[in-house]
């Protein structure tokens, strides 16, 4: 059976997107919460609650240089610099991202966001702006969720096969013990379960076993071995000899096949 991927999408200081969700939901089948805040002190709550009951938080907003700092300081993470100007000559709306993570960048070199993974679990952070946002969720993050959600089905169904209950991962993004996470419910807009139907018009972006890891070489069935091959050319060479002196040498000498056989056989006899 498919596992639902958990999935949360934070709107900060922005209304919520109806495109963005539906896009989404067509990744994999998952369980996709929704939640806006527009309080910059209780963003890390409510990220810390999204991060606590989900495999995958997605923060959208106008993100700027103070956002990404506050948040990698929140999951204990420092932030680096990522000058889209110097390296592209292209004007990004901020240039910091989390140290360690995946930059999200446009074919335009424009940077939208970034990607930080600790164990089972994934944050990413997205620009709200509609065409950076729309390039990166189409060719980078949609892409990813599926890549996630493939590797995640393999794992249940080899520990189906082996009889083996999937272990729960210990390492999840710890957040610092002053954030608290009380969040008012009625600031939060929580979607209901949504599955993908069996028969479904999306692409699946499918990785396999075969994606990963190559066979190992087959060996040679050949049972042919250096002395069989010696003994084969040997009896070619006999059988030539043979065939030239009864058959090639007579007609060279004018002699019929059946006289030679006959002076041989007479000659054994005597």
């Amino acid at each position: 059976m498919l596992e639902n991927i958990r999935t949360e999408i934070i709107y900060y200081t922005i209304p919520t997107d109806f495109e963005l969700e539906f896009n989404i939901r067509g990744c994999c089948n998952m369980r996709l919460l929704t939640c806006s805040e527009s309080d910059e002190n209780k963003l890390l709550s409510v990220m810390a609650r999204a991060i606590s009951r989900n495999k995958i938080v997605i923060i959208t907003g106008p993100l700027t240089n103070d956002i990404v700092e506050k948040i990698a300081s929140a999951i204990g993470y420092q932030t680096d610099i990522l000058d889209t100007a110097e390296l592209f000559d292209t004007n990004s709306s901020f240039n910091e991202i989390i140290k360690g993570s995946v930059p999200l960048i446009t074919e335009d070199a424009i940077l939208g966001g970034c990607i930080v993974e600790s164990g089972p679990q994934s944050l990413i952070l997205v620009s709200s702006e509609k065409s950076v946002q729309r390039e990166i969720m189409k060719n980078l993050i949609e892409p990813y969720i599926r890549a996630v959600s493939e590797l995640e089905n393999d794992i249940e169904e080899d520990n189906e096969e082996e009889n083996i209950l999937p272990v729960e991962q210990e390492n999840t993004i710890d957040y610092i013990q002053s954030v608290p996470i009380e969040v008012d419910d009625t600031q939060n807009q929580e979607d209901e379960v949504i599955e993908q139907p069996e028969e479904s018009d999306v692409q699946q972006y499918v990785i396999t076993a075969d994606d990963v890891f190559q066979d190992e070489p087959q060996k040679s069935n050949s049972s042919f071995t250096v002395a069989t091959l010696i003994v084969m050319i040997l009896l070619l060479i006999i059988l030539g000899v043979l065939g030239y002196f009864l058959i090639i040498s007579p007609i060279l000498n004018d002699i019929s096949i059946v006289d030679n056989f006959k002076n041989i056989f007479s000659f054994l006899v005597n």
